[in-house]
């Protein structure tokens, strides 16, 4: 009897730890599972990643993203080593018929213009051999500044977004550009500027500042981490951000800027009047980093 007593309360047990051992295994296979994707999002092509995962990304093809590099003159030229590297480190944003502006501004030296008009016709042949619609667009009028080459690139764009880069700053590392923009458009209250950093999304340089990982936001799977930082780095806005009178540069130019700084504003850089309206009104001006706090650099600088 005492015999058959033990073996019912060991049957029972055994059951007992079978069914907590199935449940621990369902755990392990559900994380093990994010982790793969995890994994899938640092080290495949963001193209692959996204088509694998269209009901998760549904929709994120419906809003249009193109690109603008800005260039100039340089100790390099003619030579296009330097944006060559940056074009060809668009395969890793996963969207290969985005449109390409490259603004090149002008010189104001006449010894300088045999250089810039040789540079300016190898950019034109790295333009012609991409596969992606591509333009070249000029100063008209010798060295205009970043903020006016800025604008004759976004100028020639009719995408809902746009991705402002810097000639001498490549991506590094698969990006899924479109999930991204899907994700801005789903939030258009709330985010306005998404940076692609140089450096781990760390309290660094720029992005020092008390709102500096607060209120972050996740949408889609999309992380983006709140920064006070604006900057020229490259980074994703919607086209009608420089020209919004409530958020862009024009109404930042005309109000918030000296009497100084308006006079030669046009040949100034975005960021002298971004930068400290942004790190003074960090909430207001809605501006993140892609991806979590502390996620690795995503561009790289020559």
């Amino acid at each position: 009897m005492a015999r058959t007593t033990v073996c019912a309360q060991l049957y029972r047990h055994s059951r007992v730890l079978l069914v907590l051992l199935t449940l621990l295994g369902i755990f392990l296979v559900i994380r093990l599972q994010d982790l793969l994707v995890g994994y899938k999002v640092t080290h495949t092509d963001a193209a692959t990643y996204i088509a694998s995962n269209e009901q998760l990304y549904a929709g994120a093809n419906a809003t249009t993203v193109g690109f603008v590099i800005v260039t100039s003159n340089r100790k390099s030229s003619p030579s296009t080593k330097l944006i060559d590297a940056t074009v060809s480190s668009l395969r890793l944003l996963g969207v290969p018929d985005a449109p390409l502006v490259v603004s090149i501004d002008g010189v104001d030296d006449e010894e300088q213009k045999p250089t810039h008009d040789e540079y300016i016709s190898n950019v034109r042949t790295v333009c012609s051999s991409l596969e992606r619609e591509c333009k070249v667009v000029l100063s008209p009028n010798g060295t205009s500044g970043l903020l006016a080459n800025t604008f004759r690139g976004i100028d020639e764009l009719t995408t809902d977004y746009v991705v402002i880069m810097q000639d001498d700053m490549p991506f590094i590392r698969d990006v899924p550009l479109q999930s991204i923009v899907a994700a801005v458009a789903s939030n258009p209250d709330d985010i306005h500027y998404v940076r692609f950093n140089r450096r781990r999304n760390a309290v660094k340089r720029w992005d020092r500042g008390a709102c500096f990982n607060q209120g972050n936001i996740v949408s889609n799977g999309i992380h983006f981490t709140r920064t006070p930082g604006w900057s020229d780095n490259n980074h994703l806005v919607r086209r009608e951000y420089y020209y919004t009178a409530n958020s862009g540069i024009l109404f930042l130019s005309a109000n918030n800027m000296s009497e100084s700084m308006r006079a030669s504003h046009t040949h100034g850089a975005p960021e002298d009047i971004m930068y400290p309206w942004a790190k003074a009104n960090c909430y207001e001006a809605k501006t993140f980093l892609w991806g979590k706090h502390m996620a690795d650099a995503a561009i790289g600088h020559l």
